[in-house]
């Protein structure tokens, strides 16, 4: 679950020991303060992994404090997402979005669109495409 107001850039390339909600932990900004620099700590905790309210001016004013993202379906770099906007864990809104992942996209003002196109890239990347992949592993760790 990321914050509602990131807007994730590119991936950071770090390892980290839980599995980041977007796929990877990315390099972003704050749709609230876009001009303004994120340090480095409350983009990897907070941004990255949502909950901020507590933590960070901007986030406390957001009517919803994470955004839960699923990979329900992808066909190659076509990836559809559902996703929901949470307030203390419960649903504000939710849907459906297809992303296509193939071709470059331009610098993003909507973190949901951001966020479900950085968590989509992150599913080609990690599958190289294949949906498979995933199913084979979860086998493979839970037999």
């Amino acid at each position: 679950m990321a914050c509602p107001l990131f807007i994730p850039t590119s991936p950071l390339g770090e390892l980290v020991s839980v599995a980041p909600p977007l796929g990877d932990l990315y390099d972003g900004y704050c749709a609230a303060e876009p001009a303004a620099a994120i340090d480095h700590d409350t983009l990897r905790r907070y941004c990255n992994f949502g909950y901020a309210r507590g933590h960070c001016a901007k986030a406390m004013h957001s009517d919803a404090d994470a955004v839960r993202l699923l990979v329900y379906e992808a066909h190659g770099s076509l990836v559809q997402i559902s996703w929901a906007v949470e307030r203390n864990h419960h649903p504000v809104a939710v849907g459906r979005l297809e992303v296509e992942t193939g071709h470059a996209r331009e610098r993003q003002t909507d973190p949901l669109g951001a966020q479900t196109y950085a968590c989509a890239a992150a599913y080609v990347r990690q599958t190289s495409g294949n949906p498979g992949w995933v199913d084979r592993s979860a086998t493979a760790a839970h037999p």
